[in-house]
């Protein structure tokens, strides 16, 4: 870890597997990680976060839900959002609040290692 800071993530994916492999992706850049299976689990966070990883397509409570519920409520953390979708069709004409960056799924991991970085260091 640099200079004894810890930073965190937390993952929000219905995808087990795929919360997992994020997970690992992300402790071997030395995050502490926090995992959510739904947004209905995330709408009253009690840490905060350098990274979101937030899945578009849920069954409970999606991504989109989230975010807009966010945008009222913590509206400061959108900028440390990067969405997760594996529809980008999806997202055709649908407004979100602005948010750091979106990465199609399936994504290259140097590509998601490079998003979270620049996330987490972003002034």
């Amino acid at each position: 870890m640099t200079h004894g800071v810890t930073r965190r993530a937390l993952v929000i994916d219905d995808d087990a597997d795929m919360r997992d492999l994020i997970a690992a992706l992300l402790e071997s850049i030395d995050f502490e990680i926090d995992l959510i299976a739904d947004g209905i689990d995330a709408l009253d966070l009690t840490k905060e976060y350098d990274v979101v990883l937030v899945d578009l397509n849920m069954p409970v409570f999606d991504g989109e839900h989230l975010l807009d519920y966010w945008s009222l409520t913590r509206r400061e953390i959108l900028g440390r959002v990067i969405v997760l979708t594996s529809y980008s069709r999806f997202m055709h004409g649908r407004e979100l609040p602005p948010f750091f960056a979106m990465l199609s799924k399936p994504f290259e991991h140097a590509v998601l290692l490079q998003l979270v970085e620049q996330c987490a260091t972003q002034i």
